[in-house]
């Protein structure tokens, strides 16, 4: 006695075939072009992650993986590398430390610490260097740090809101 088993034609089978796509070049692009160019040949946008690189736009993609001219399964996922918005440190130098301060904050950046350095050049309470400099592009709530000119030298640092003021010694330092 045989055992019978469905037969099946040909025509019954269907082949699932993948379809694959040429990943575009988005290095250089915004990033909302970059997400129109991906769904216009089938792909979606993966995960964005931020970086920041000197002198380029913000929110324009600087890496992607997979990388342009890679095939691709139709309907996968992109990942880019976008840069982050940024802003241009303003210049605080030779202004006294309040109003130093007050432009470093109106600028979004976050003051870390002020350090009265002994000098006996330029005007008292004054800043005699700042990092980051001046120019600079940073990402906002970057912190900042003011020299500030001084006959003695202390330190203010600022710890999650809280403050720490440490006096240091008359003498000057090298």
């Amino acid at each position: 006695d045989l055992h019978s088993f469905p037969t099946r034609r040909s025509s019954d089978l269907h082949i699932v075939e993948k379809q694959l796509v040429t990943v575009p070049k988005l290095t250089g692009l915004a990033m909302d072009d970059a997400v129109a160019r991906l769904t216009d040949v089938g792909l979606t946008q993966g995960e964005t992650t931020t970086n920041v690189v000197a002198g380029v736009t913000p929110l324009t993609v600087l890496d992607q993986q997979p990388k342009a001219a890679e095939k691709a399964e139709a309907g996968s996922k992109v990942d880019l590398v976008v840069q982050d918005k940024t802003i241009t440190v303003p210049s605080v130098v030779d202004l006294p430390s309040d109003q130093a301060m007050a432009r470093l904050l109106a600028a979004g950046l976050k003051i870390a610490s002020v350090r009265r350095v002994f000098s006996r050049d330029g005007a008292l309470g004054t800043v005699g260097s700042q990092q980051p400099n001046a120019g600079e592009q940073v990402r906002p709530g970057t912190d900042a740090h003011l020299f500030v000119r001084s006959r003695r030298s202390f330190i203010f640092e600022a710890f999650s809101g809280a403050a720490a003021v440490r006096q240091r010694a008359d003498a000057p330092q090298q």
